[in-house]
Formats: structure tokens, sequence, C-alpha cells
């Protein structure tokens, strides 16, 4: 699918970044200035719901040690993904078209809800394609200080388990190369509000256009 054909009736915003740089911050703020949001994160959890067509799939690759009380244990999923990379990738093998799939009916939804700007809180926007479904790409970033503190505190991870993470994504090299919009999140949250509100303008300036 082809950004101009996804544009429709709204403008569709993809934001990302690295683990803890304050992707769904921004995409918050973005949220109460009116945008809709769908969060990748949510659908991925939804859908390894057992009701769900993933749960199977998964618990069938990664055996049933993974499961507690009838439920996918995320803990032990991701201690088995997160030290092997063709584990990540067969789980996102799984994962990744679900999401893709709720992702494109999330927008729909939302635009005949009547909102203008759509904004996606993407993890892996590029990593898994879905920048194919975005008209403009905001990347978030911090420098790696400030981000390692923000694992350590928000996350809960040791610095092991957070460099782990964060080298399963692309560098933030590779993802600002791609940026339509950079937002620098290193300040303090006035700092972010203002120029969130600031790209919010811009965006809306251009969908007028």
């Amino acid at each position: 699918m082809s950004k101009k054909s996804v544009r429709k009736k709204s403008i569709v915003v993809g934001v990302t970044g690295q683990l803890a740089t304050g992707k769904s911050t921004v995409a918050a703020m973005l949220a109460d200035l009116g945008a809709g949001v769908i969060n990748a994160d949510v659908l991925a959890h939804r859908a390894l719901r057992p009701a769900e067509g993933c749960f199977q799939k998964v618990v069938r690759v990664f055996g049933p040690e993974i499961v507690t009380r009838g439920q996918i244990d995320r803990k032990k999923l991701a201690a088995i993904v997160f030290n092997n990379p063709s584990q990540l990738k067969k789980l996102e093998a799984i994962i990744h078209p679900v999401v893709a799939r709720e992702t494109r009916k999330q927008i729909l939804l939302l635009r005949k809800a009547g909102k203008l700007v759509i904004v996606l809180d993407v993890p892996l926007l590029f990593e898994s394609g879905m920048d194919q479904l975005v008209d403009v790409t905001i990347v978030v970033k911090v420098s790696k200080k400030i981000q390692m503190q923000r694992c350590l505190r928000q996350h809960h991870l040791s610095r092991e388990q957070a460099l782990q993470r964060i080298r399963r994504q692309w560098s933030m090299t590779q993802k600002v190369r791609r940026a339509d919009i950079i937002v620098e999140n290193g300040g303090t949250i006035q700092e972010t509000e203002k120029l969130v509100k600031k790209i919010w303008e811009m965006i809306n300036r251009r969908y007028r256009e």
C-alpha cells in the first residue's frame, strides 16, 4: 500500500524511536491536541490474548511453558526472544501482520469518526514496514545517557537487558535518516510540549493545503 493511497480524508503520522526515547509521550501529546492515536504495542498485546488467533500459534512455536494461568506470560516470552534473534524473527512473523491488519482497520474507523490527524505509535515503524501506512514520520530521540537512565527507571530493566532490546531495533542514526520530523526529547516536558504543538500546527497546515 503506497503512502498516496492511504491518505484520503486524513493525514496519518507515524511516531517512532528507540526504547525509552519518549515516543508514546509525544503520541499522547498529539492526542491531547486532537489526534486519534493507534498504539501498536496495545494491538500486539491484544493479539496474544487466548481468544485471538495468535495465541495458539505463539504457544505452538515457543512451547506451553510460556503460558501462566491460561495467559501468555510476556516476561517469559521476552526472555526467549530477546536472547535469540532467530526466535524474535519467528515471533515478529506471527505478530506483525496481525498488528498491521488491525492498524488498517483502526485507521478506517478513526477516519469515519472524523479525525483529521491519525497517529500511529509504533516502536518498529520502519523495521516492520508499517511506515508505508503513513504520510509523515516523526522520530523521537534522546541522548544515549538519558535513554539508558529511562530504561532502568521506567522499564525496570537491567543495563544488559536494556542494551539487548535496543540492539534489536534499528539504530537511531538509521531511524533519523528516514524521519520527516525529529523530536529532541531530552529537555523538560514543557519544552517537548512546545515543540509538539509546533509540529501539530505544521501538520495541520500541510493537511489543509
